[in-house]
């Protein structure tokens, strides 16, 4: 296990905005989805890269954690470019030609600063940065796919995953254990049955569904200590709502927290302490945490692949 060394307790200031803002800026929109204010923001209230990745080689060491997250990075960025897409489409919709010029603002605004902000960090291997980018503009090249079919080939998939976080993360196992998890797999592909075949029924109220969605996503992220209480809602409850509704956003935006659950999965099984708990609510921590992740993750395998240096030898501050 990496050293659990933690800020928890330490008082904290924010330098620009308020607490609760950036607790809601973090959690709210998915505490490792990217949107173009998101970098913009980490530069003025988030702590520099070199900090970042101290805390995150510290927990993420293990071979079997790096290869989950890895797999938690595919499922953040692919649902946050289709959410992207998805948002970016009402402005297609618009009869106007004006707006209509406008319906790819947010995903390439988002795939160009982040992508910028992934070059820019320091010290970085180059091939880290590559890495990073090329990550992103995938991403982006597929945030148009399951415009229609994401209720009944996407979710699907995603079932087995969820079966996964159920057992480790709320039955508090720690270890991946089939035999446990196949009835947790039974009864959510049995309820994924019932989300398809009822898919829409409730697309005529969805609009004060919709502000229901947001506003509790709100009030949890700003009333949660570590941000914890929006992650079940969304995780749980948000592909239900998703498929009722017939909303291809809303079950992307889901996938924020269930890949952040999943990369809670993977902490929990390869014995590695996770590190947003232990920034105990510093948020220029989680912001850059959040922003850098993936380039700490790929500078992380880089650095374990070539036996880079020790922590002792790296900056803390």
């Amino acid at each position: 296990m990496g050293n659990t060394q933690s800020t928890v307790g330490l008082k904290y200031e924010s330098r620009y905005l308020p607490k609760p803002i950036l607790r809601v800026f973090i959690h709210m929109l998915g505490p490792f989805f990217g949107n173009p204010v998101k970098p913009l923001l980490n530069y003025f209230e988030g702590n520099p890269y070199p900090r970042a990745y101290y805390h995150f080689r510290r927990d993420h060491r293990n071979p079997y954690d790096l290869f989950m997250h890895v797999i938690a990075l595919v499922l953040q960025l692919g649902g946050n470019f289709m959410l992207l897409d998805s948002l970016d489409s009402i402005f297609s919709q618009s009869t106007s030609d004006n707006i209509k010029s406008y319906s790819d603002t947010l995903s390439k605004l988002t795939a160009t600063i982040w992508g910028i902000t992934c070059l820019l960090t320091s010290p970085t291997p180059i091939p880290v940065k590559f890495g990073s980018c090329g990550a992103l503009a995938l991403a982006y090249s597929y945030r148009k796919s399951f415009k229609s079919d994401w209720n009944n080939v996407l979710m699907p998939s995603m079932c087995v995953l969820e079966s996964i976080i159920f057992d480790v993360m709320i039955k508090g196992r720690f270890a991946i254990q089939p035999s446990k998890i196949l009835p947790y797999l039974a009864i959510r592909l049995a309820m994924q049955a019932f989300y398809i075949k009822f898919q829409g029924i409730l697309k005529d109220f969805k609009v004060p569904i919709n502000v229901a969605v947001l506003g509790t996503m709100f009030y949890q992220s700003l009333i949660s200590k570590y941000g914890h209480r929006e992650y079940l809602v969304g995780a749980m409850y948000l592909p239900l709502i998703a498929a009722l509704t017939d909303q291809r956003w809303m079950y992307m935006y889901s996938i924020a927290y269930t890949a952040s659950m999943w990369q809670g999965v993977a902490h929990k099984v390869s014995k590695e302490a996770p590190t947003l708990p232990q920034l105990g609510n510093n948020y220029s921590d989680e912001f850059a945490h959040t922003t850098f992740f993936p380039n700490l993750l790929l500078q992380s395998i880089y650095h374990s692949v070539t036996d880079g240096p020790p922590l002792s030898q790296m900056p803390s501050q």
